[in-house]
């Protein structure tokens, strides 16, 4: 890789330890897992309870992110209108499928 012994030694003291990352206590247990694809999948007999979907959402990473700000209007109306599409055009389509279901 690098041909001068000293651009080796640089490289190498920027490196890292993994060790904390990869801990076994960083991990679930085989139990745990499988407790929860079960009653993710529904396969045991109990249904799930509003205390294991918050405990599932807890464990999202990233179920807090960007929940304040919200559009103020529907991204698809505004790009409907920015594309030119008129309310007869939409009224035409939904007449075109209103006749579709009386089929």
């Amino acid at each position: 890789m690098f041909d001068n012994e000293e651009q080796i030694n640089s490289v190498f003291s920027q490196v890292h330890s993994l060790s904390a990352v990869i801990a076994p206590d960083e991990f679930k247990t085989y139990e745990e897992l499988k407790e929860k694809l079960e009653r993710v999948l529904g396969t045991v007999g109990s249904t799930s309870t509003a205390e294991s979907v918050a405990e599932d959402l807890e464990e999202v990473p990233w179920s807090n992110v960007n929940t304040a700000s919200t559009a103020s209007e529907p991204v698809i109306e505004s790009a409907e209108v920015s594309a030119g599409v008129s309310a007869s055009s939409e009224d035409d389509a939904m007449d075109y499928f209103k006749k579709l279901a009386q089929d």
